[in-house]
Parts: C-alpha cells; sequence; structure tokens
C-alpha cells in the first residue's frame, strides 16, 4: 500500500513538472536606455498555457530599485475556435533614479494540474537611466512668462450664444409687455351705471344674501359673488381697477383713498381674505363667519359712500363760500 502511495505521488509531480514544461514565459522592454521620467513599455507574456489559471506580476512586484509602475493593461491573443493563444500583461514604466537599474526576475504563477500555486520566472532586465544634460558654462535662465494662447472661435462660441440667448430673452419679455400693456389699453372698459355705486352694490348685496347659496353647501359661489360686488364698487366709486388685481394689491390701493378708514381697509382686507381660503384653500367657514363677511361688505359700502358724500358736501359748500 505504502508503495503504491509513492507512485501516485511520483506520478503527480511529474504532472506538474510536464504542465510546467508546456507554459512559455518571456519578457521585455520596448527600450533599455531612457532620459530620466521617460515611460518605458514591459511586456510579460505567456504562451500555451492549456486551461491553467495565470496570475502575473503586481504592481508592487515590479517597482523595485528604482523603477516605478505608471500603469498595467492585459491583451489576449486567441485562435479562430476562441481558444487563448496568449496571454501579454502591458506594464508602463518609468524610474527617476539616475544609473543602471535592474528589474529582477519576474514570477508568472500560474495552476494547472497541481494543487498548489507554481511560479515561472522571468530573466533579468536591465534598464540604464540617463539624467539631464546642463551647460554649466550657460548663465541661469528666469523661468518663462506664461504664454498667452489666444481664444480659437470654438471657444468663444458658448459666450456667444449665451449673450444671444440672454438678448432674446430680454427683447422678448419687452415686447411681451408692450403687447400685453397695449391689450389691456384695448380692452373695452365697461360704462359706470348711472345709479349710485353704493346703491348698486348695496341691492347686489342683498340679492346675494336671499339666495342663501353658503346654506346650500355653495359657499365658493357665496365668496366669489361677494368680492365680485365689492370690486366692481370700487371701480365705480375711485376707479381702482379692483378685478384684475390681488387681495394685498387692493387693499393697498384703498389706504391712498382718503374716503377709505384704516378700519374699514382692515375689515376689506378680512373679507378678501376669507374669499381666497374658501375659494383656494378650500377652507368652510362656519356659519357665523358667511354672515360676517356679509356685514361687513354692507358696512364697508355704506360708511365709505358716505364719507365720499361728506366730503363732496364739504368741498361744494366751501366753493359756494368763495362765490359768495
Amino acid at each position: 500500500m505504502t508503495r503504491i502511495k509513492y507512485i501516485l505521488a511520483i506520478f503527480s509531480l511529474c504532472a506538474c513538472v510536464a504542465a510546467n514544461a508546456q507554459i512559455k514565459v518571456s519578457s521585455s522592454l520596448d527600450t533599455t536606455d531612457i532620459t530620466i521620467g521617460d515611460h518605458v513599455r514591459l511586456t510579460v507574456s505567456a504562451e500555451n498555457m492549456g486551461d491553467g489559471f495565470l496570475l502575473f506580476p503586481a504592481p508592487d512586484e515590479i517597482s523595485q530599485n528604482g523603477i516605478e509602475v505608471i500603469s498595467q493593461s492585459m491583451d489576449t491573443t486567441r485562435d479562430n475556435d476562441g481558444k487563448i493563444l496568449k496571454i501579454t500583461q502591458l506594464s508602463t514604466i518609468t524610474s527617476f533614479t539616475e544609473g543602471h537599474d535592474t528589474i529582477n526576475p519576474l514570477a508568472v504563477r500560474y495552476q494547472q494540474g497541481c494543487d498548489s500555486a507554481n511560479a515561472i520566472w522571468t530573466e533579468p532586465m536591465y534598464l540604464i537611466v540617463n539624467s539631464v544634460e546642463v551647460d554649466t558654462t550657460q548663465a541661469i535662465k528666469d523661468i518663462e512668462d506664461i504664454m498667452r494662447v489666444p481664444l480659437t472661435f470654438k471657444e468663444i462660441l458658448p459666450w456667444i450664444l449665451l449673450v444671444l440667448a440672454i438678448a432674446a430673452i430680454v427683447v422678448g419679455l419687452y415686447f411681451l409687455r408692450k403687447y400685453l400693456k397695449n391689450k389691456k389699453k384695448d380692452t373695452p372698459v365697461a360704462p359706470k351705471p348711472d345709479i349710485p355705486a353704493d346703491t348698486l352694490a348695496l341691492s347686489q348685496l342683498e340679492d346675494l344674501r336671499t339666495q342663501g347659496l353658503w346654506k346650500q353647501g355653495r359657499a365658493k359661489e357665496y365668496h366669489t359673488n361677494l368680492t365680485d360686488i365689492l370690486r366692481q364698487y370700487l371701480y365705480n366709486q375711485y376707479d381702482i381697477d379692483a378685478a384684475e388685481m390681488t387681495s394685498d394689491q387692493i387693499t393697498e390701493a384703498c389706504s391712498e383713498k382718503q374716503d377709505i378708514s384704516a378700519e374699514q381697509n382692515d375689515n376689506l382686507r378680512q373679507i378678501l381674505q376669507t374669499a381666497d381660503l374658501v375659494k383656494f384653500a378650500k377652507a368652510e367657514p362656519q356659519p357665523w363667519e358667511h354672515d360676517r363677511s356679509m356685514s361687513q361688505s354692507v358696512d364697508f359700502v355704506s360708511q365709505t359712500a358716505a364719507a365720499t358724500k361728506q366730503r363732496l358736501l364739504l368741498m361744494q359748500q366751501k366753493q359756494n363760500d368763495k362765490t359768495e
């Protein structure tokens, strides 16, 4: 039994040696004489590897004796049937050490028909690294100034396009604003009714109250009609184009009218804000809030109209006093 084990061991060793003999490893440099810092191509190739697994030298195995690895890549050669014929490792190396640098034998490890990996070693290679010759007889020159490279049309083109795009946007906005402004001027203005503005508004508010829209679940329609009546009143009474304004713009315009007090303007703001919440935020006011908006609207129309009539009456009396 022991004799059989020896025979098997010898047979296995022979199989490994045979596999070793089949694989061919070679290495070379594309040049052996460089100036310090130049790049050199180191090629390590393996052929006839069969179905074995190969492991080529890593960068740290090559980086020795002043040699530095810059990059590595692999190249595979196959026959028409797709069988691998040759695997090549391409390493770009350099050296910053002047003199004769030695690249020690490199190991290509493989495993084929054996349990443990084996290695085939390349021959050592030699690289002569020359320093840059300096003419010490010449004076030391200062560092050259930065060269100014003229811009090309390709480099300027994106900036030209950007400027043209901005100019086109500005011009477009200008004509759009002009168009909208002219369109607004051309829009026919509804003639003001012959009856007083407050009389018309109070009549419309009373009709809206009797409809009881919010009691029918039509709160949005109720508050929309309510604020529309007030917007029309402001236009008829004070020439405020409230129909084209936001709530904040309306209260700001009203603050400039002497017949509208700060308290009345605050009430108007509350009416408009409640309506905005119903129309845009789908709020559901309490019943008393619906009634409050109506009461505040009636008071706003009545009080501001009375203030206007009082001011006009005083102006007429002063005019009469002057004529007398």
